[in-house]
């Protein structure tokens, strides 16, 4: 009975840190992206194939196009610092396939 109960408590810790690992990966980048992904966490989008449920294409992506999500409310100064430290995330990452293009032509 104990091996069951310890079996099943390793399981739930271990698919918890699955579901809140986008959350912790954005919270190391940017604070206000990581506001906006446990907001949307707790309004019931998560990491899913499930479509209208999906954290990133049903929630934060629109949040960050200042669309309306229901049942969401999420402060504009947030998303305004969210979507300032994504366009320079993808300003790099741009810069980076500028510089790997321009080597691989050389």
């Amino acid at each position: 009975m104990n091996k069951i109960r310890i079996s099943l408590m390793l399981l739930g810790i271990l698919s918890t840190q699955a579901a809140f690992a986008y959350v912790a990966r954005d919270a190391s980048k940017d604070p206000t992206c990581a506001a906006i992904a446990k907001a949307c966490s707790a309004a019931g989008f998560e990491r899913t194939e499930t479509a209208g449920k999906q954290l990133w294409q049903d929630c934060m992506n629109p949040i960050l196009l200042s669309k309306t999500v229901k049942g969401l409310t999420v402060d504009p100064g947030i998303v305004k610092n969210c979507r300032f430290h994504k366009i320079e995330e993808l300003k790099m990452e741009l810069k980076d396939l500028q510089n790997a293009a321009s080597k691989s032509s050389s």
